[in-house]
């Protein structure tokens, strides 16, 4: 039996997640194909524009046979920390045979040879150097890796504008890190066409009225579109952006001082300055990411850092979870006929698995207890943002999606 793994965030699932699902199933003839999911807040930076139980259901119509979420404490980080977090969770299954993810390149020769160069002994000078020149860290990996591959590799070339390149590269290097027995491959990305396009300017054209939904029928596979539509139809949900975190933001910008900033995620103390300094100055979510915003930080970290103090995601705890490999198993869903699998993973899990709502209230370590807690504190968040109405009762936020 082969079980092979995705990372995905799927926000919205369109086209090219599909493709990737059949590749999986009908070129690397997978048995069950489980997809690790990002939950209610997503690597960018801010709350997922659809809840992850519609996510999720449209990810398994696609072509899953179970669906995992990944902790929000590794989602809202940088591709280093999000790949070493999703690489853990499914090791953490102890079923997971090979991961496949998307990539510019498609070539895994290439984003092996990559994946090794930070590990090299002249890497982490040149990041240093970089850094300490005031050059974001994006800006500064990519001098580091030009200046330590070998010259007939065009680092630049297969780096720039290939955010998939580089997380495969995490990936990679996870795996190497961890000692993973899961084997990686690698699906080339489809070019944008009339049916291919990115996620991102998917979101931007979702429709407020129905009347819009053909601007994104070309680009969605029919099970992501009748999850919108449930958005459109129903008076209580609707889609969620980065500006409805605004309010929440202005009250934890009050209650925060500089030293009580530099203890979350990804803020350290020269992005806390800045943002103790323009405290006062938040008119919104967005627009506060975009006025913090100077050479050393790049958009997605600050709006990751802003989402990581409202949930008070704190550094210490973080670097905590990953030395230590905390992880828990959420099941967000799976298909009727995948039972055996989910049987399969109760046996060899290594990692708490949550599946029905008393799995909420088992004994964990601290560290993990930490890990639930902050994502429910996200769920509810998110919860009381997607809906119009009172948010639903506590076992409905802990429902498993079966089709």
């Amino acid at each position: 039996m082969k079980i092979v793994g995705v990372i995905a965030e799927c926000n919205p699932l369109h086209n090219g997640h599909e493709k990737l699902l059949c590749h999986v199933r009908e070129s690397l003839l997978a048995d069950y194909v489980v997809v690790l999911m990002s939950g209610s807040f997503v690597q960018r930076g801010e709350p997922a524009v659809m809840d992850k139980h519609q996510r999720c259901r449209a990810v398994l119509h696609a072509g899953a046979d179970l669906v995992l979420a990944l902790p929000a404490v590794y989602t809202l980080a940088p591709a280093e920390i999000f790949a070493r977090g999703a690489v853990i969770t499914l090791n953490a299954c102890g079923i997971i045979d090979e991961l496949c993810f998307g990539s510019e390149s498609g070539d895994p020769a290439v984003l092996r040879l990559l994946a090794d160069i930070p590990d090299c002994a002249s890497f982490s000078p040149a990041l240093e150097k970089g850094m300490k020149s005031g050059q974001s860290y994006p800006a500064a990996f990519m001098q580091a890796m030009e200046a330590c591959a070998p010259t007939d590799i065009p680092v630049r070339k297969i780096l720039t504008d290939a955010p998939n390149n580089l997380l495969g590269i995490e990936y990679l290097r996870s795996l190497s890190a961890t000692d993973s027995r899961i084997i990686p491959s690698t699906l080339l990305r489809s070019p944008r066409s009339d049916r291919i396009t990115s996620a991102s300017h998917l979101r931007e054209l979702l429709p407020d009225k129905k009347t819009e939904r053909s601007a994104l029928s070309p680009f969605l596979p029919e099970a992501s579109l009748n999850e919108i539509d449930l958005v459109l139809s129903d008076p209580a949900f609707r889609f969620v952006r980065a500006d409805d975190l605004t309010d929440i933001l202005k009250f934890m910008l009050l209650k925060a001082g500089p030293d009580d900033l530099a203890a979350f995620g990804d803020i350290g103390r020269d992005l806390a300055a800045r943002i103790h300094a323009h405290r006062l100055d938040c008119d919104s979510f967005t627009s506060f990411a975009d006025l913090l915003k100077v050479k050393a930080f790049t958009h997605a970290r600050i709006r990751r850092a802003l989402c990581q103090l409202i949930l008070e995601i704190r550094q210490q705890d973080r670097t905590a979870m990953l030395e230590s490999r905390t992880t828990l198993l959420r099941v967000l869903g799976f298909k009727e006929n995948a039972r055996p699998l989910l049987t399969l993973l109760a046996d060899r899990a290594e990692a708490p698995l949550i599946v029905r709502g008393r799995d909420y209230h088992a004994s964990f370590t601290p560290l993990a207890q930490t890990l639930l807690d902050l994502d429910l504190l996200a769920d509810g968040l998110y919860e009381s943002l997607c809906k119009t109405e009172a948010p639903r009762r506590e076992e409905e936020e802990k429902m498993v999606v079966v089709v």
